[in-house]
C-alpha cells in the first residue's frame, strides 16, 4: 500500500508497540528539526537495534490462547503464579524471562532490570505502555522509574485495546534506547 504514496516508507522496526512508539517519537523529533525524510528513515534503521523493549504480563493464559507458547508452558507459568516477560526477537515475540511472586513487586524488579541493563544518561526518554493498570499502579511505576530517570523523560501511555486483549490487563511494557 505504501508504494501508492510517494511520501510513505515502510521499514521493519523489529519492535513491539512500545518500541515502535519510541522510534516514532525519535522520527518526529528529527522531522521537527528539519531532517529530510530519507535521513530520518536511515536514522531509524540505524537505531532500531538499540531499542530494547519488553513486557511483563500478569499471566500466560492469553499468550497461549494467541498461539505464542504451548499449553504446558502456559499452565505451568500460571499454576506457579509467575509473570512472563515477552520481548521481540528477530521480529517474533518470545518469552524471555519470568518473575515470581506478587505482580506489583515483580513489576518493580522488571523495571529495575530494564533500567540497569539499558538506560544511560544519554537516553532521551523511557516510554512505558500499560493496559488496565490502576492509577495507583501507574504512579508506582512512575515513581520506580523516577528513582533513576528524570521525570520529564518518563512517558506512560495506555496501550491500545488490541494490545490489552493480546497480552492481558495489567501488562506493562518498557522501551529504552541503549545508546
Amino acid at each position: 500500500a505504501s508504494k501508492g504514496f510517494g511520501h510513505v516508507t515502510v521499514i521493519d522496526s523489529k519492535q513491539l508497540s512500545v518500541g515502535i512508539g519510541l522510534l516514532a517519537i525519535k522520527a518526529a523529533e528529527l522531522a521537527r528539526s528539519g531532517v529530510p525524510a530519507d535521513e530520518i528513515v536511515e536514522n531509524i534503521i540505524n537505531i532500531r537495534d538499540d531499542v530494547h523493549s519488553a513486557f511483563i504480563m500478569p499471566h500466560c493464559r492469553i499468550f497461549y490462547e494467541r498461539g505464542y507458547t504451548n499449553k504446558l508452558v502456559a499452565l505451568l507459568i500460571d499454576a506457579l503464579r509467575l509473570h512472563p516477560v515477552i520481548k521481540p526477537v528477530d521480529s517474533h515475540i518470545k518469552i524471555r524471562g519470568i518473575y515470581g511472586g506478587r505482580l506489583h513487586p515483580s513489576r518493580k524488579k522488571f523495571i529495575n532490570t530494564m533500567l540497569k541493563k539499558y538506560y544511560n544518561d544519554s537516553n532521551s526518554i523511557v516510554l512505558v505502555t500499560q493496559g488496565g493498570v490502576s492509577y495507583r499502579g501507574q504512579r508506582e511505576i512512575f515513581e520506580e522509574i523516577n528513582k533513576i530517570v528524570d521525570e520529564d523523560k518518563i512517558f506512560i501511555q495506555k496501550c491500545s485495546v488490541t494490545n490489552a486483549c493480546f497480552s492481558g490487563f495489567g501488562t506493562v511494557g518498557i522501551a529504552i534506547i541503549s545508546k
